[in-house]
């Protein structure tokens, strides 16, 4: 039955069953609806035999999978106003999805009535009975059409296999389990001498081995061996073997077994290629030895090109075996740029050419390629078809050579020529042409290079050590170009090319021009012995010069002297003014510093805002005081710079050497150093020459480091304390923190002679941190209001963690900011360092005084008053000592004054007289510190002292504080 009558009859029994005018199964596509049988539609949709998908209900039943009951489309709250209400005459909707047996949906089958209807369950019921029905039809449907594509398949294989055998080039026949024939083709059977009616299916394997026997083309081995050999071949599964024939021909045998117990076999004949092989290795036996032993590759072929014969060197060459070689084609040998070569080679040979040679590109078996090359003859044999004989031999190394040597000729930048014996130029590359000033190699050649030598002898020179050596290497000389005489540097190498034997060919060289690589060796040298910035000589240029005049001074007796030069205050130079100033500053010193020595020495450089002058003669040796004098003053001199600024800056000179000990370099350059040091540490602006008494006061300076190492390391500091003498209540206003280092010999270390060391290597920072904890610490035990002052050095005061420090020291003691006094001296000040100052202000506004120690000794007291409010002044103890003198009286005076004016309070130390403290007193002064009142004291006896300077103050006026 028709698929679509039976889909026909579904729909209008379910339209009769649920009395419905109209029943639809309907396929769902991307963009319409498909009915695949339809009962009851009108037209036009009832020709059309689909909808767009937007008048589809049927949508909705396929992409949910569940069924869908509308009992009226123009009131449903979802589908109201649904366009299948105007396209189709939709009013009551009833649908079911279909499913194929895996549980697929692909259509819906419904029912339709035009008007409005209240499905009920039976209705339902009877519409998904009739949808399984469909769905079931499709399902079968599907399956028939799967079936009928199979047999057709299997009946196109079958005619593909009866043609593949039919075709095969072999005999191939197929046997069942109970050796009956099941398939065999016709070169089977003209194999073995059968007929048609000899391989027809079912025949037994015991009546065609009959029918084998009756024809001679049977095994030569009885009926039972044959059966045995079989089932053995069956066994090895594949592997050829090779059987004779009574006939006298061989047949070669493929057997495998099939799953079923049978076996298929396939038969060839292969006497032909056994005779040729036989023949190959008879007459192999003729060359054989040679072959074997020969370094190159022999091939015996066919003119034709089958290979007869490869001899076993094939493997070394390639690495093909001798029978593998035999059958590799030969576009899998030959580069595929290089077949026509070869080709042509070969149709080349004839009797008039019987001989011939090509190199080609051959392919190893790993894929490489090597250059070979093939020697061919011809090799005819009394009637035989001509065969060729190759030779191949492996010349990748000698074509590899040639092709390096043809570009390194003519494409080298360097000049490459062959000359003869009689150094007559025979051959020259382009480069070598163009550089002699040419434009042909003829022309070079006629004229030749014998005579381009500035100097004459050069030539000469080159020919006898050629003669000598057979090889010259380097040979620097100056030219000129033959045709243009353009002066040049050039470079040669040659040698002499021999015979194997030893005897002399010819000559060959290269000439390279390097006369930018001398100018740059010359402009190099020279700007590696100069400076940049000033134009003098630099460091290494310096060391050169003091090395030769060493030298010099062992014959001569006379020593060099060197003197030191190192700017001060420079730095400030460059933070105000920026780097670029600073280069200027420095090469207009620079300046001045050789316009200052002259011809006394050379100037140089080494680098920062170091200068250094090396003296050889003897004259200004004895001159150095003078010139160390005339330099502190030419360089003292105002620097005008080119952006308006002036700048000012001194020299500390450090002078060494001039002695017959003096003779090691860097031992002069040490000396000269630590001379120039010594005068920094003396005041700067001055110069000091080497002594013995410097070093062992540098080697003093040493120990003194190591041992405030230690005394870091084991706590060997203590804090005395010394009074201070309030002169206008006739009291006590607090102590001063003094460090005192005490030895572990028991000494006490003055603090003069290891504060300036610990300032320099910055050891200052532990041991001032250890002062304040201690001077707080102490200070909290006082009476209020004690103060305590707190000496902070310049390094002190950068430190990143000094605020931090105080700031603890203060919270973990409970000291009050106002009882406590910061001392910093003039030199803490001497670079106007932002820093510092900033440091200053944020302890004025913590609430911590200030105070600027050693007034009076800086270059610039004055200013700094100016520039930072300080709470108090403390006077050098210097001008009390000589207070009695009018200057020193006036100069304190005039402090006192000042202070007086501008709110500052004045403290004068070093007072140890009561007349000094007396005009003191007369002048204004605040306060008073010295031997007179109490000189510094371990901690532990400050407060008893401070309780008995209290009392005596309360009870009666307390002069001076003697007993």
């Amino acid at each position: 039955m028709d698929p679509e009558e039976t889909f026909d009859r579904l729909t209008r029994l379910t339209a009769a069953t649920l009395g419905v005018p109209v029943s639809l199964f309907t396929l769902v596509e991307e963009t319409r609806q498909v009915f695949k049988s339809q009962f009851g539609l009108a037209e036009p949709w009832a020709s059309a035999r689909a909808t767009p998908l937007s008048h589809s209900l049927c949508q909705h039943v396929t992409r949910s999978g569940r069924h869908l009951a509308i009992s009226d489309l123009r009131t449903d709250a979802v589908f109201r106003g649904h366009p299948a209400l105007e396209a189709l005459g939709v009013v009551a909707y009833l649908g079911v999805p279909l499913r194929l047996a895996d549980g697929t949906v692909f259509g819906a089958f419904c029912a339709i009535d035009r008007e409005p209807r209240d499905w009920t369950d039976a209705q339902l019921f009877h519409l998904q009975d009739f949808a399984r029905i469909a769905s079931d039809e499709v399902t079968l449907r599907a399956q028939i059409d799967q079936l009928e594509i199979l047999r057709r398949d299997l009946d196109l294989n079958n005619q593909r296999f009866e043609h593949t055998i039919a075709n095969i080039a072999h005999g191939l026949c197929f046997y069942g389990p109970d050796e009956r024939l099941a398939v065999a083709n016709r070169q089977y059977a003209e194999l073995y001498g059968l007929e048609p009616e000899d391989i027809l299916p079912g025949t037994p394997l015991s009546t065609i081995f009959a029918r084998r026997l009756e024809r001679g083309t049977d095994p030569m081995m009885s009926r039972e061996d044959y059966l045995e050999w079989r089932r053995e071949a069956m066994k090895a599964g594949g592997r050829p073997h090779l059987v004779p024939l009574r006939d006298g021909r061989t047949i070669r045998i493929f057997v495998n077994p099939t799953p079923d117990g049978g076996w298929v076999a396939i038969n060839e004949d292969i006497t032909p290629q056994l005779e040729i092989e036989q023949q190959i290795r008879e007459k192999d036996s003729q060359y054989k030895l040679l072959a074997t032993h020969s370094g190159d590759v022999i091939i015996l072929r066919e003119r034709a090109g089958k290979r007869l014969y490869c001899s076993p060197a094939i493997e070394t060459l390639a690495g093909y075996t001798a029978e593998e070689a035999l059958f590799t084609p030969v576009n899998e040998w030959v580069h595929p740029d290089d077949l026509d070569a070869v080709a042509n080679a070969m149709a080349s040979l004839s009797a008039t050419n019987p001989k011939t040679t090509v190199v080609h590109r051959f392919r190893r078996k790993n894929g490489s390629w090597m250059w070979v090359e093939g020697t061919l003859a011809l090799a005819e044999e009394a009637g035989d078809e001509p065969r060729i004989v190759c030779n191949i031999r492996d010349v990748t190394r000698r074509k590899q050579a040639e092709t390096e040597y043809r570009d390194l000729f003519e494409h080298s930048i360097i000049g490459i020529y062959r000359m003869a014996l009689d150094y007559r130029l025979i051959h020259a590359n382009p480069a070598l042409v163009t550089m002699a000033g040419f434009e042909t190699e003829k022309a070079l050649l006629d004229a030749g290079l014998t005579r381009w030598y500035r100097d004459p002898q050069r030539q000469e020179e080159k020919l006898a050590l050629l003669r000598d050596h057979g090889l010259v290497r380097d040979f620097q000389s100056e030219v000129a170009a033959p045709r243009d005489k353009r002066q040049m540097w050039v470079s040669e190498t040659a040698w002499i090319v021999t015979a194997e034997d030893g005897s002399p060919l010819y000559i060959e060289g290269m000439v390279a021009d390097i006369t930018e690589s001398i100018a740059s060796q010359a402009r190099l040298r020279e700007l590696a012995e100069i400076d940049q910035l000033t134009g003098l000589a630099n460091r290494e240029s310096l060391r050169g010069h003091l090395d030769r005049a060493m030298r010099a001074a062992e014959s001569s007796g006379i020593y060099p002297v060197l003197v030191y030069i190192d700017l001060d205050r420079f730095k400030s130079v460059n933070d105000s003014f920026g780097h670029a100033a600073g280069d200027e500053l420095l090469a207009q010193v620079g300046r001045r510093i050789e316009a200052t020595t002259g011809t006394r020495g050379l100037v140089a450089r080494m680098g920062g805002d170091e200068f250094a002058i090396l003296c050889t003669e003897p004259e200004a040796i004895a001159q150095l005081d003078q010139l160390a004098i005339q330099i502190i003053g030419a360089i003292n001199q105002v620097v005008h710079l080119s952006a308006g600024q002036r700048a000012s800056v001194g020299a500390s000179i450090g002078i060494a050497g001039g002695l017959p000990e003096d003779t090691e370099i860097d031992q002069v350059k040490r000396r000269a150093d630590l001379a120039m040091y010594q005068a920094k540490r003396d005041g700067r602006n001055a110069f000091r020459r080497y002594s013995q008494a410097l070093e062992d006061q540098i080697e003093e300076r040493q120990q003194i480091e190591l041992g405030l190492r230690e005394a870091i390391l084991n706590d060997h500091f203590e804090v005395y304390f010394q009074p201070i003498l309030d002169l206008t209540r006739q009291g006590q206003s607090g102590f001063e923190a003094l460090v005192r280092w005490r030895h572990p010999d028991g000494t006490m270390i003055s603090p003069a002679s290891f504060i300036p060391i610990a300032e320099e290597n910055g050891l200052i920072v532990p041991i001032g941190e250890f002062v304040m904890r201690k001077a707080m610490q102490t200070a909290a035990t006082w009476p209020d209001p004690l103060r305590v002052a707190i000496n902070a050095s310049v390094m002190q005061l950068r430190h990143p963690d000094f605020m931090g420090t105080l700031m603890s020291a203060m919270a973990r003691t409970g000291l009050a900011p106002e009882r406590i006094e910061i001392e910093v001296t003039e030199s803490a000040l001497l670079d106007d360092s932002p820093t510092t100052l900033a440091v200053l202000q944020k302890l004025q506004m913590l609430g911590v005084r200030v105070a600027l120690d050693d007034f009076g000794t800086g270059w610039s007291s004055l200013s700094y008053l100016n520039r930072h409010r300080f709470d108090r002044i403390k006077i050098d103890r210097s001008f009390v000592k000589g207070i009695s003198d009018r200057r020193n009286e006036a100069i304190i005076r005039a402090i006192t004054d000042l202070g007086n004016r501008i709110g500052i309070e004045i403290t004068a130390e070093g007072v140890e007289t009561a007349e000094q403290l007396s005009l003191l007193r007369q002048m204004g002064c605040h306060e008073a510190q010295g031997f007179l009142y109490g000189k510094p004291m371990p901690a532990d006896q400050t407060l008893a002292f401070a309780q008995a300077r209290l009392r005596a103050s309360q009870g009666q006026r307390y002069l001076l504080g003697i007993r």
